[in-house]
């Protein structure tokens, strides 16, 4: 961007990340803007749901995971 080099993260690093924080924010409103942020990408960009079910299985964060599938 303006000629600097942009690194951006994998869609799903991104969701797997943004359910690690949910699970340790305190704050309700940020916990609420990664809840959000995690919809919004599942909406918009082709995501392999097994592969992302099974790593937030690995990492604790299914249940959240599985709350904003449904």
């Amino acid at each position: 961007m303006l000629g600097l080099p942009t690194y951006y993260e994998a869609a799903d690093s991104l969701i797997l990340a943004k359910l690690r924080m949910i699970k340790v924010t305190i704050e309700t409103a940020r916990a609420e803007t990664d809840r959000e942020d995690i919809k919004a990408i599942l909406r918009n960009t082709p995501i392999d749901l097994k592969s992302l079910q099974e790593k937030s299985k690995a990492e604790s964060t299914a249940n959240i995971l599985a709350d904003l599938l449904s």
